[in-house]
């Protein structure tokens, strides 16, 4: 803005030659200050760029969201190739219309003055127009403001210039303050309104895809189309002179030239509006599948609205929500709002209560019902007058108790009546316990009881759920233990909320108990989630607890992870640096499923680039470890089947090591990479193996990569010869079987469950002996196989002294 009404200046006092030299002394200042400052603050210019989640998303490999992202790629490449064949073609028209009007002087001061007021007003635009015009009216709609202007001032200036004969203007004069009009209203709205709303074009795509296909649009579409626009330009022009340079008729040469050069200009502005045209098509198509794909990342946590306008969002919704036909378009309209913005969901919903269908309706208020807002209740009450199901009725009148600051608990006694649903009846009796005088509270009191009883299922669950509106904990006590015995799967689902919500201390095991059945697991991980940090040191301590089934503990690695917070995540890191084995592959497995890499993120700054290695690192010594255990206890040197099941058992965590050094790998590189590779190793093909060798030799750079190649040459599961290279790290000593046999049970806190049954098996019946503390430490092992192995083998090793060294055991 400042250059372009500095620029006439400049000109007048040093001559338009030496404005080219001041330019490049203007940058070269320019060039200055931004190297002074990237060297002055380092902080805000980091080198390592930012991780971004490359891991291949499986759920977006269905038909359904195939075609899907299909629908939406389509329009989307339109849409930048429309944008970028218009700004050429309105430069070019534009700087050809500055040249033949205009001498090089005035052409310099005039593009100053241009670029000067169209700064004042992008700026102007930029502060007071562009956000509430995308806030109002919709991203795709203001998508649309710039193809539909350039479409009408494009065909104005044809028609001006061809069908109306207005006096003193020429059709020439016409077309260049035509082509000015498009040049200012393409500069303005390109770099005002669709600069700002590109990004949001991109956000649905998952990360992986989004990242791949905005490095497409910007560094091979844009450059491909504006070549290929460049050359079709030569080639219009050259057309344009050979056919029409013999059919129209001139005095002179200049009116020849005059001539072609507006008959090229029309044809250009006409290339204008047909595109322009286009333009406006390709937004359009693009807002119809849009919502579609923001659902589906949404509810695979792919999206993070943290980084968006949420704004932009809700206008989005909003043309969804009102031009959708179908429940199920609106149901995942509701399901977004309600995860991007529940506390404000109530403004979009609440006027279109009485246009949705009920299973909507309850939809609605069921998540308005968390935020009573009074500002929507007569937007509720008109619901209540069209009398809707008891079911709709029910949260309708709720919304409208909660909402009431001064509610008059005496309107409540119609509802108590034993003839009024137990949905209506519950819900007032609850409301009254909580806000209503003495005798109210005692005869509402009364009711629940009698629901909390009642041998239909349904009132006990409703009367279940209204506990929790009450604050009478005399009565949640009391009822408590009774419920937590119910036949009904529901009333204890009911119950475990109620539990969360009141800090019920003395009732958390019963929370987690509720983890181990399928019935209640959901209810239980959704109260926990609920609660937060309160409830990481239950999941924890379960988590941690080796003799609970690893199903269980998976469960509660999974809910740790659900809660999202600093010290969940910590809490996971800590544990991955304590685990092993199969506790140690749940959790990686664990980490690597948070979305958005906060998981990756959080384990990056924990432990650091060296913290991952280091247990690559200790894996790779377990592999050498069990390498050597098999060289020493292979089947052709001790017959038998527990020499074949220890051996099978020692391959099968060399697969496991693996696996693990893999997932590690993902926290490290580009999950995509690593899994490619492991799909192509993990095949009989030599040239898949070979492209996976490949794949992961680009992909990482740990210290070890060359034995980690080494041992991988013959693809996935490893082949014993290979295994040799691991002498580079874990020297290699011959021992006889049962001495290896012995060290190796002396690795039993690393060796698999199965592994060290095996291995006690062995000792039974080769008769060798293994040290007394490894056996009493056996003997507390979490397995119930490993402790029976134990067992058996103390009888058949010392019958005499199996008594007396049982009674060490802790």
């Amino acid at each position: 803005m400042f250059s372009g009404f500095s620029l006439p200046v400049f000109i007048h006092l040093l001559g338009l030659k030496n404005i080219l030299l001041m330019a490049s002394i203007s940058i070269a200042i320019g060039a200055s200050l931004l190297f002074y400052l990237s060297n002055r603050y380092r902080q805000a210019f980091p080198e390592t760029p930012i991780r971004e989640d490359d891991e291949p998303e499986a759920e977006f490999k269905n038909k359904k969201q195939s075609k899907a992202v299909n629908k939406y790629l389509i329009p989307l490449y339109v849409f930048f190739m429309m944008a970028e064949i218009l700004y050429l073609l309105v430069d070019f028209q534009y700087l050809g219309e500055l040249e033949f009007n205009l001498e090089p002087e005035q052409i310099a001061s005039f593009l100053g003055i241009f670029s000067g007021i169209l700064g004042v007003c992008e700026l102007t635009a930029q502060w007071f127009v562009a956000g509430r015009a995308v806030e109002k009216l919709g991203a795709f709609v203001v998508a649309m403001f710039l193809p539909i202007s350039l479409t009408f001032l494009g065909a104005g200036t044809l028609l001006l210039g061809n069908i109306f004969n207005i006096e003193g203007i020429t059709s020439a004069k016409i077309l260049f303050f035509g082509v000015i009009g498009l040049k200012f209203c393409d500069e303005l709205l390109r770099y005002t309104l669709i600069a700002g709303i590109e990004p949001f074009l991109f956000q649905p795509l998952p990360a992986d895809m989004r990242n791949r296909i905005q490095t497409c649009v910007n560094g091979i579409l844009e450059p491909v189309t504006s070549g290929i626009t460049g050359l079709c330009m030569i080639g219009g022009i050259w057309l344009i002179d050979k056919v029409l340079r013999t059919r129209i008729n001139a005095d002179s040469a200049n009116q020849l030239e005059e001539s072609l050069r507006q008959y090229q200009g029309g044809i250009f502005i006409a290339a204008i509006v047909f595109f322009a045209s286009i333009w406006a098509i390709s937004a359009w198509f693009l807002r119809s599948s849009y919502l579609t794909l923001l659902v589906e990342g949404a509810e695979q946590g792919r999206i993070n609205f943290q980084s968006v306008d949420l704004k932009v969002f809700r206008k989005v919704i909003l043309e969804s929500l009102e031009n959708s036909s179908t429940d199920d378009d609106r149901r995942s309209c509701i399901q977004l709002l309600e995860r991007i913005d529940p506390d404000n969901m109530a403004e979009i919903v609440a006027p279109r209560l009485t246009n949705f269908s009920p299973e909507l309706q309850s939809q609605c208020l069921t998540a308005m019902v968390r935020y009573p807002n009074a500002t929507y209740v007569k937007d509720v009450q008109r619901l209540l007058e069209k009398k809707p199901p008891l079911e709709v009725l029910g949260l309708t009148l709720r919304y409208l108790w909660l909402s009431e600051i001064n509610l008059d608990t005496n309107n409540l006694k119609p509802y108590l009546q034993e003839r009024i649903d137990g949905m209506i009846r519950g819900t007032a009796a609850s409301l009254m316990i909580s806000r209503g005088s003495h005798s109210q509270q005692q005869e509402a009191r009364g009711i629940l009881e009698e629901m909390l009883v009642s041998p239909r299922e349904r009132e006990r669950v409703i009367s279940t759920q209204a506990l929790q509106d009450t604050n009478d904990m005399d009565l949640i006590n009391r009822y408590v233990p009774i419920l937590l015995q119910d036949e009904s799967p529901k009333v204890r689902c009911a119950l475990l909320s109620i539990i969360g919500t009141k800090r019920l201390h003395s009732y958390y095991p019963s929370l987690l108990k509720a983890l181990y059945f399928k019935s209640t697991r959901e209810a239980a991980q959704e109260t926990l989630i609920a609660m937060g940090n309160e409830a990481l040191p239950l999941l924890s301590e379960l988590s941690q607890d080796n003799r609970k089934p690893d199903f269980v503990r998976q469960q509660a690695w999974n809910t740790i992870a659900a809660l999202e917070t600093p010290q969940a995540y910590r809490d996971l890191v800590n544990q991955l640096t304590t685990s092993w084995g199969f506790a140690r592959r749940n959790l990686l497995r664990v980490l690597l499923r948070v979305p958005l890499s906060k998981g990756i993120e959080f384990t990056l700054d924990e432990m650091g680039r060296a913290g991952i290695e280091e247990l690559i690192y200790q894996e790779l010594l377990m592999l050498g470890h069990i390498y050597h255990s098999r060289l020493d206890l292979k089947p052709e040197i001790l017959q038998g089947v527990n020499t074949e099941l220890l051996d099978t058992a020692l391959d099968g965590m060399i697969k496991d090591s693996l696996e693990r050094c893999l997932l590690l790998m993902k926290i490290l590189y580009p999950g995509s990479a690593i899994q490619a590779a492991i799909l192509n190793l993990d095949s009989d093909s030599t040239i898949s193996i070979a492209l996976g060798l490949e794949i992961l030799d680009n992909a990482i750079d740990i210290q070890q990569k060359n034995l980690f190649l080494e041992i991988l040459e013959g693809g996935i599961p490893l082949k014993m010869e290979r295994l040799k290279g691991l002498e580079a790290i874990v020297s290699y000593q011959a021992m006889g079987p049962r001495d290896r046999l012995r060290y190796l049970i002396d690795f039993r806190h690393f060796l698999s469950d199965w592994t060290l049954t095996c291995c006690f098996h062995l000792a039974r019946s080769q008769r060798w002996s293994v040290t007394r503390e490894a056996a009493l430490s056996c003997l507390n092992h979490p397995s119930s196989f490993v402790r029976e192995a134990v067992l058996a083998y103390l009888k058949d090793a010392s019958p005499p002294n199996l008594f007396r060294i049982t009674t060490y055991s802790p």
